[in-house]
């Protein structure tokens, strides 16, 4: 998978994917986080067992950016880049034949914090006085 993302507004480590390992019990490459253009590569695979093959749709991970700033009133995406690919083991098809059909992008708003407020409170503090009469 090519994991992209805006650097300006999100940041990954290399702790930012992680597999479902219940599915995809073996991570060949990665995760390869490149902060400075903002992509995440991963390959995930489901083993030589092709009994292991995935027939329905199936959650590969989980991604976990951290916020760097607010997006204003746009939103910032978080898309599959062209290099992601879901390769077949079917007997029908060829080998390495990407059978990804399509991928929808996220697109995410960050709020920024709201700005703390505070209210002073008067105190009363008892004062020592003297009255001189006359």
């Amino acid at each position: 998978m090519h994991i992209s993302y805006n650097p300006s507004v999100l940041s990954g480590t290399s702790a930012s994917f992680t597999a479902n390992t219940t599915a995809f019990p073996q991570i060949l490459e990665g995760p390869v986080v490149d902060t400075v253009n903002g992509t995440i590569l991963v390959t995930v695979s489901v083993g030589a067992d092709p009994t292991k093959a995935i027939i329905q749709p199936t959650k590969v991970g989980t991604i976990t950016l951290t916020a760097l700033s607010a997006t204003g009133t746009s939103p910032t995406m978080i898309s599959f880049g062209t290099q992601s690919q879901a390769l077949s083991v079917g007997s029908g098809d060829q080998a390495s034949e990407n059978i990804l059909a399509t991928t929808e992008p996220a697109y995410i708003m960050i709020n920024p914090l709201p700005t703390p407020t505070f209210t002073p409170t008067p105190t009363i503090l008892p004062t020592k006085f003297s009255v001189t009469t006359f």
